[in-house]
This record gives structure tokens, sequence and C-alpha cells, in this order.
């Protein structure tokens, strides 16, 4: 029986943006600033250079460096990544009034999606075998992590594979290349589904 090839879902999305101003004089964001301003940010910086900025529309976390630096994470598609990023921006500039600050280049640097095998209730994902026989392309450490991490270089993404059929798909920078990618390695995994 021939299975048909289950739908990659995106879960999360990183992107990267840069916020810049106008002014020649201002060459910096003041991070402990909004920290003391804006109630949802978490700041300190001897553990980490950059302010966490928690916005619910849409619902995503900023990661902001004092270059401007912005990276993007918990969106669905590239244009909740484009709000995000000017959502924090406008935060930016009200809480900065006299600086004129804007977003530039909001690009993807990482998709995230997963993937869930149509098992029957006596089937696995046999990833004890799928790792004896693509061990070149694997990583797999039951004691220390359930999943079998399969990376293939010609089609650019990794894949987190379970014994339950769930799997995350990584490395995509848009849609369409998830789906390219687990289309064709839909082939190899689908070997590996077994009665239990």
């Amino acid at each position: 029986m021939e299975l048909d090839i289950p739908t990659p879902y995106v879960q999360n999305i990183v992107s990267t943006s840069q916020i810049v101003t106008r002014n020649e004089d201002v060459t910096h964001i003041d991070l402990e600033r909004i920290d003391t301003l804006l109630p949802c940010t978490n700041y300190d910086r001897q553990r980490f250079a950059a302010i966490t900025i928690r916005i619910g529309d849409p619902l995503c976390t900023g990661l902001l460096f004092s270059s401007g630096k912005l990276v993007i994470t918990g969106c669905q598609n590239w244009m909740q990544c484009v709000n995000g990023a000017l959502t924090i921006t406008h935060i930016i500039q009200t809480l900065n009034p006299g600086i004129d600050y804007c977003m530039t280049n909001c690009s993807i640097q990482n998709m995230v999606a997963r993937v869930t095998l149509p098992l029957g209730a006596t089937q696995h994902l046999n990833i004890d075998r799928m790792y004896e026989e693509l061990n070149a392309f694997c990583t797999y450490q039951e004691n220390m992590f359930p999943g079998l991490s399969y990376r293939n270089e010609e089609v650019g993404v990794v894949l987190l594979c379970f014994f339950s059929g769930k799997i995350v798909i990584t490395g995509g920078k848009s849609e369409d290349s998830v789906i390219s990618a687990w289309n064709k390695l839909w082939p190899k995994v689908r070997r590996y589904i077994e009665e239990k």
C-alpha cells in the first residue's frame, strides 16, 4: 500500500532584522533604558548582550542588541516576522522620542516544521535500524536524547526523527524549501516504518 506524503507544518521561524536610526549622533540603542521603561522585557548585561522583548501581536519574542540587530523567534510565517520587527521598532521609537528609528532587512535564518507520520496502532519508526543503515548521516545517542538526527547535505535540512513517528524539520529558509526537502526525504524515511 502506497502511503501519501505527510504534510509538514511550520512551527517556528527565526528571522533577523536591523533597527537603524537616521540621527547621526546616535550610535547604539540604550537597552538599559528600554528595560527600565518596558515591562515585557528581560535584560541582564552580565549574562547576555541582548534584551529580550516579548510582544503579543504577533505572538513572538525579540532579542535586541545595542547595535540594532534584532532576532525574532516564535512566528509561523515571514509576514509575522516583519510585523514583529516593526512592532518592536515602534516600541523603541515611542520610548525614545526625538530619535528616528526604522527597520530594515527582515530575512529568515531558520524555519522549523513538524511532520506526523501516518502510523497504524501497531507501527513505529525504527530509528535504531535507520541509524544502523544511515549512520554516516545520523547522530543518535538514545541515553542522551530520544531522537535521531538525520542530516542530508543534498537538501539542506536536518530531520529529528522519533520512534513515535513525529519528525521535526529544521534548517529551511522558506516553506517551499522545507516542503521540497521533505518530499525528497520521505521515500528514505518511509522505509523505516515497521510493525512493533
